[in-house]
């Protein structure tokens, strides 16, 4: 706990996003709606302590879970917690990060992040990937489908946007 709290405050003076880990209450949905199968290659962009992973690796242990965290000291936060999976964490920025072998991809970004990596998802991409972003969309983008989750207190983790690349 106290790594996260350390890195927390690191990120939030390096890099122009929080570490906001997505809740608990949601990680089951979050899994079901990406719609994962034995040939699924899961892209968590921002990663945070990788528990989206980690939930899919419950399931899905074979598939390859491949995250990408920023932040240095949340991002060994989840290499360690992923230790015994076989899920891929890198320290980069998603930017950087290649795309073109993901089927999944899970986001939990801040807007402008969002608008920045919407081209380059839209570039790299085959047909057919599966994207889900909680609590904030695409701004060129429509998705297939707006889940409604179960309400919170803290206004965090309230919907799911959806989209599948035509």
């Amino acid at each position: 706990m106290i790594v996260l709290m350390f890195g927390f405050l690191l990120n939030s003076f390096f890099t122009d996003a929080p570490f906001v880990p997505v809740k608990k209450r949601v990680l089951e949905i979050i899994i079901d709606t990406l719609k994962l199968s034995p040939n699924s290659v899961l892209y968590d962009l921002g990663c945070g302590d990788a528990r989206v992973l980690l939930k899919a690796n419950e399931s899905f242990k074979k598939i390859k879970k491949i995250g990408v965290e920023k932040n240095s000291v949340v991002y060994l936060w989840a290499k360690w917690l992923t230790r015994n999976t076989n899920t891929k964490i890198y320290c980069e920025d998603a930017h950087k990060t290649q795309l073109k072998n993901a089927t999944h991809i899970y986001l939990y970004l801040l807007p402008k992040i969002m608008e920045k990596l919407q081209s380059k998802i839209i570039n790299e991409c085959k047909p057919g990937t599966r994207i889900v972003s909680c609590d904030f969309k695409f701004t060129n983008l429509t998705p297939d489908e707006i889940i409604n989750l179960p309400a919170s207190k803290d206004k965090m983790c309230n919907k799911l946007y959806v989209y599948t690349l035509k």
